[in-house]
């Protein structure tokens, strides 16, 4: 099932590699580097969990940098305004749509501290959406291969030792 999703992960990664080569944006590779972010696990969170957050992350900081733009049309202070969202974004790894929200801020406002923020924001979110929705879909179909391939029982087992583990791994340590 690991090898299956792999797979999955593989070919969602050339669907947005087919979709950017076919997508008149400069910044189009955004979709498969979010494919690739998609795919790292996130304890306690399914794969269509992590594509959720990562557009509401996406969306949130798109609309505060580009109404940053807008307000504040100070260059310095827009770039001095993307260093901080990097720097929380690194701080605060979790809730996972606050870092997206951070990190889009960030890359919009490094990249477009001017009105241009527009077009570079609804090209991060697109793409992001895109990706979100190429990640699901693949996993979806992928999740009913794997339910049709019949496990033994020491597979059974090994599974449910693994996800013990990520629970324990996933709880805060006192």
């Amino acid at each position: 099932r690991a090898t299956l999703m792999g797979v999955g992960l593989g070919l969602a990664a050339a669907l947005a590699g087919v979709a950017t080569q076919n997508w008149d944006d400069d910044n189009a590779y955004w979709l498969p580097m979010t494919i690739f972010a998609l795919g790292i696990p996130a304890p306690g969170l399914g794969l269509t969990q992590r594509a959720a957050t990562r557009v509401v992350g996406t969306a949130v900081g798109v609309a505060v940098a580009v109404a940053v733009t807008v307000v504040v049309d100070v260059v310095l202070v827009d770039y001095l305004l993307a260093f901080t969202a990097m720097v929380v974004a690194l701080a605060a790894p979790t809730p996972r749509w606050f870092n997206a929200a951070c990190v889009s801020g960030a890359i919009v406002l490094a990249l477009s501290p001017t009105s241009e923020s527009v077009a570079i924001g609804g090209s991060r979110l697109g793409a992001t959406a895109l990706a979100a929705v190429i990640v699901v879909a693949v996993g979806g179909v992928l999740a009913l291969v794997a339910w049709l391939i019949p496990t033994s029982r020491d597979q059974e087992a090994q599974l449910d030792d693994f996800e013990r583990e990520l629970e324990r791994d996933s709880e805060p340590s006192a």
